[in-house]
């Protein structure tokens, strides 16, 4: 099982929260796992092609991307994404908001590659 998170969730050394949560969820199952560190693109390709058996942490809606990859309909974190702003009182409402302003963002990460490629850059 691949991971795209790092501290706090998840490190080399395996004493990330969700590190910790998985290996307990997996040992009570009674299945080994590992955890490889991939960047988001790569554990998702590497997933979808049964290099891993599955990513944590994977966003719904990348399945037309990824055609053989079936998401577990269970969540094991949620994820908000804001945005930091300069601009006094700053007023977003949802990613077409975004359209006006240069973004700067983690590259990789595909929901917001996705969601925001109709704003300059």
């Amino acid at each position: 099982m691949s991971t795209t998170v790092f501290n706090p969730l998840s490190n080399m050394e395996g004493s990330g929260v969700t590190d910790l949560q998985l290996r307990e969820v997996f040992q009570r199952a009674g299945i080994g796992m590992e955890i490889p560190h991939e960047p988001a693109e790569r554990a998702m390709i590497n997933a979808d092609r049964g290099i891993d058996d599955r990513t944590f942490s994977p966003v719904s809606g990348l399945s037309g991307n990824y055609p053989n990859l079936v998401m577990v309909p269970q969540s094991i974190m949620d994820f908000d994404f804001v945005a930091i702003s300069k601009t006094p009182k700053m007023q977003l409402e949802g990613w077409d908001s975004l359209l006006p302003h240069s973004l700067g963002f983690i590259t990789k990460w595909k929901t917001v590659e996705d969601d925001t490629k109709k704003c300059e850059r």
